[in-house]
């Protein structure tokens, strides 16, 4: 379950920028309570992923687990651990880091299908609407709907932490959407449309691979047309 979070104050939202940005280290309830207010400002979620990775090492997960299971939206950590485990954690901690996580996770259940960003987009609109049919992994978990990933996206182009954030059902439903109001695609505008968040091989296989559209060329100029039925 999960309810919406108590909103934090202009001068609060700015001292936790400072705190996170300073690379001070942040004790339990700042760090926990910094993570809900994630859901009021998505450029607080880098901060906050960068200062996890300061700090979770010599952080006791019991004790994450305590605080975050008295907050409103309990469920939002578990979408901020599951990104930084899926794009920033390094190799060698994978699985620390898996353990330390489910640790500091357990017994938080799912939010109820509803939009993690609260007070940012506009109601009805067409993100909005990507965020509801088109949720990434860490967000679909956890009950929410969203499709950001806090990471710049400079660091999502970097080999080393590319993964695919989107599942097969919402990458098809992309591809679907896309090919039906595009007379052509390239591998380059299915990657733009899935946010960047999976890596060209992925939308090479995918596309090689959907019903109904058919390759163009080879090479660097090949594109993909939809396939028209004799």
């Amino acid at each position: 379950m999960s309810h919406k979070p108590e909103v934090p104050s202009e001068a609060e939202v700015q001292k936790a920028y400072a705190l996170m940005q300073s690379g001070v280290s942040l004790s339990v309830s700042a760090l926990v309570c910094f993570a809900q207010w994630t859901r009021f400002d998505p450029r607080l979620g880098e901060l906050w992923l960068t200062a996890l990775d300061r700090q979770w090492r010599s952080m006791a997960p019991v004790e994450v687990r305590r605080e975050n299971l008295t907050q409103a939206s309990p469920a939002a950590l578990g979408v901020l651990l599951d990104q930084y485990k899926n794009f920033l954690c390094p190799r060698d901690d994978k699985r620390l880091f898996q353990f330390w996580s489910s640790t500091a996770l357990e017994g938080v259940l799912p939010a109820n299908h509803e939009n993690y960003f609260i007070g940012v987009q506009g109601f009805a609109n067409q993100r909005v609407r990507e965020d509801a049919e088109w949720p990434i992994k860490s967000f679909k978990k956890w009950g929410f709907m969203g499709r950001d990933v806090f990471l710049n996206k400079f660091s999502l182009k970097q080999k080393s932490l590319q993964r695919t954030g989107i599942g097969a059902i919402e990458r098809h439903k992309i591809l679907a959407e896309l090919i039906q109001f595009k007379d052509r695609i390239t591998v380059n505008d299915y990657i733009a449309a899935c946010g960047d968040l999976i890596s060209k091989r992925v939308a090479q296989k995918d596309l090689q691979s959907f019903s109904g559209v058919k390759c163009v060329g080879n090479t660097r100029a090949k594109f993909y047309v939809k396939e028209l039925k004799g």
